[in-house]
């Protein structure tokens, strides 16, 4: 023990919810349900629509929710948490010395859950919540930010192992290097260069699973998981990593 310094009490004890905030906890995870149930139907999220699938009035859930933007933050951050699980749950599913494979393993992931929802995708990653993503005091721009740094994170970890090697940035437009430079704003810390890699390597994954989830491929094929699997080849090849995807995906198959 330090001199000078109290012992910290660990055993602080955190009270229980209350009845009355468990009651309320459960009808916001109702409302959130139904919000959610409208997505995947197709159909527009409003308050009306919302209350009369719990049995309650569009005035009466405003004693949960702010109103219809605070609704969509709300589920926007709820999907979010939901696919960083699935994110993470496949990352923690490989080996974790084995910084590529679960890069792809967590590329796959995100793909899955794109395909398996693909309303809750549009509306994540489409228009519908563009301003509450932006709103740094709300939950999806919250839950948005913990996203971008899981896929951040193994980029910095394959970094620093030595994994992949700085680019060469000399024949880079100056001005993409500085617009990178400036949207660096300590929410996603990364060094110039693998910055740089990690905005190429998420415009690719995220450009191919939009096309895949949008349905856009279907006048070129009927299995998009083949051209998938090329794109992670050729992303793998500006990581310097020519060879490894598909010796992984011969493991694992």
């Amino acid at each position: 023990m330090l001199a000078g310094v109290s012992a910290v009490n660990t055993n602080i004890e955190v009270a229980a919810p209350t009845r009355r905030e468990r009651a309320r906890a459960q009808t916001r995870d109702e409302i959130l349900v139904a919000a959610r149930d409208l997505v995947r139907q197709g159909e527009e999220i409003n308050m009306r629509a919302v209350g009369r699938a719990i049995g309650m009035t569009a005035p009466a859930l405003y004693r949960y929710v702010d109103g219809h933007d605070d609704l969509l933050d709300l589920l926007g951050g709820s999907l979010y948490e939901e696919l960083i699980a699935e994110l993470v749950h496949a990352r923690d599913a490989v080996d974790e010395s084995d910084l590529v494979a679960r890069l792809i393993a967590m590329a796959h992931a995100f793909r899955d859950w794109a395909l398996a929802h693909r309303q809750e995708y549009g509306l994540l990653f489409a228009s519908p919540l563009t301003a509450a993503a932006q709103d740094s005091a709300g939950c999806t721009h919250e839950a948005g930010l913990r996203f971008g740094k899981v896929f951040a994170e193994i980029f910095v970890a394959m970094w620093q192992a030595g994994v992949i090697h700085p680019p060469d940035l000399s024949s880079v437009d100056p001005r993409l290097l500085k617009m990178l430079e400036q949207s660096d704003k300590g929410e996603i810390e990364l060094p110039l260069p693998v910055r740089y890699l990690y905005v190429r390597q998420w415009s690719r994954l995220y450009g191919m699973v939009t096309l895949e989830a949008f349905g856009h491929l279907y006048w070129a094929m009927d299995d998009s998981l083949t051209l998938f699997e090329a794109m992670l080849d050729d992303c793998a090849a500006e990581l310097g990593l020519p060879g490894q995807v598909p010796a992984i995906r011969r493991t694992s198959a």
